[in-house]
């Protein structure tokens, strides 16, 4: 999930072209307005809809039919963590977010509805990524690589969809009189640009690994766990900070960026595995892995815990994992949700290396580089 600042947000000019795409200049379009919320809603949901294969362009031509895939695997994932066809998810919704509405809560969710997107045909969806959903996962390159190309397309996916939509679906005409919601909205959408264009040349990069079938440009720290997992997820994020609390870029733009990082689970009959994939050539993102790796190992599944509900918005955890939780714990991953909506400045407390509320839901077994 990539975040955006709140604290640099800047309210649009009156000669700054309008944020809703019609060409217009503020002052002659929607300068003293705000979106009418169910309006938006309606074009967004009608925008998610659109269906297009993210497989290789070389690969084009074998395109069928579009299909809802998963991002996160059906039958070892979420299959494994539900309670009566159901996970729950913290995911935020987009009707909120125009009311200003930005907390998260945990709700249930079908599994079949769970992580999908209309991201891939038919074809590509069995092929690109048989490699580990009709295999046993052991963590080789391939597999990885692959885990990491559905994640990568599926937050391409939505960043493209939120911007279109924000951008070209409005209806011209479907305004009330304030700005403030506007000028929320442009910020947001500055950042989804940038972000697009990171993930973009990133998924460049596994592309041509996935076609040439050499696996050199990624690093994954493939760590096993002795029972399955409690919570499943799949996403592409850029951290702030290490696990020691050390700044990652602090003073680099977002558009530079190199701290990309991929995190995958996946389950076995007996185990589970999580796997942190990144640009071998990273430095930053080496030492972000070291700074965990050299972690006590005490502390090693509450830090992983606050990674995942601290910066992955596509996460699903166990109904039957969350009922026994205690109620500080339960609050601990509503708040980790919840963090970068509600962080009062760019210099709030660092949540990856907090172990005051400590998991222990899982033990780590084994951590390999591959």
């Amino acid at each position: 999930m990539v975040t955006f600042d709140i604290n640099e947000i800047r309210k649009p000019g009156s000669n700054d072209k309008c944020w809703c795409g019609s060409g217009q200049l503020m002052s002659h379009c929607h300068s003293m307005t705000k979106i009418e919320y169910g309006e938006f809603i309606s074009a967004h949901k009608h925008k998610y809809q659109e269906k297009k294969c993210y497989a290789p362009a070389l690969l084009k031509h074998e395109c069928d039919h579009i299909i809802k895939a998963h991002t996160i695997s059906k039958s070892r994932g979420l299959t494994q963590i539900a309670s009566n066809g159901h996970v729950l998810s913290c995911l935020i919704g987009m009707d909120r977010l125009i009311k200003n509405e930005y907390t998260r809560f945990f709700i249930p969710v079908g599994i079949k509805q769970a992580s999908v997107f209309n991201g891939f045909c038919n074809k590509h969806d069995n092929e690109l990524f048989s490699c580990f959903e009709k295999k046993k996962f052991i963590g080789t390159k391939e597999q990885c690589t692959a885990l990491v190309y559905r994640s990568i397309s599926r937050e391409i996916y939505i960043l493209e969809n939120n911007i279109e939509s924000s951008y070209s679906e409005i209806p011209n005409n479907s305004y009330t009189n304030t700005p403030y919601k506007s000028i929320i909205l442009n910020s947001i959408l500055d950042s989804h640009k940038k972000s697009l264009k990171i993930l973009e040349k990133r998924k460049n990069i596994i592309e041509s690994e996935i076609l040439r079938k050499k696996y050199n440009d990624l690093e994954h720290l493939v760590i096993e766990t002795d029972i399955a997992s409690k919570l499943a997820l799949s996403s592409c994020i850029l951290p702030d900070h290490d696990f020691n609390g050390k700044p990652v870029e602090r003073n680099s733009s977002l558009s530079k960026r190199s701290n990309f990082l991929a995190i995958n689970t996946i389950s076995e009959k007996n185990s589970n595995f999580i796997v942190l994939s990144y640009l071998k050539k990273s430095k930053l993102m080496k030492n972000f892995i070291k700074s965990f790796i050299n972690e006590q190992d005490e502390n090693k599944t509450t830090f992983l815990i606050n990674l995942f509900f601290g910066y992955s918005e596509n996460i699903y955890l166990s109904p039957d994992w969350w009922k026994v939780l205690t109620v500080e714990q339960q609050q601990r991953l509503e708040y980790l949700c919840n963090f970068y909506q509600n962080k009062p400045e760019p210099t709030s407390k660092i949540i990856l290396n907090d172990n005051r509320i400590k998991f222990d839901s899982f033990t780590i077994r084994d951590i390999k580089t591959v």
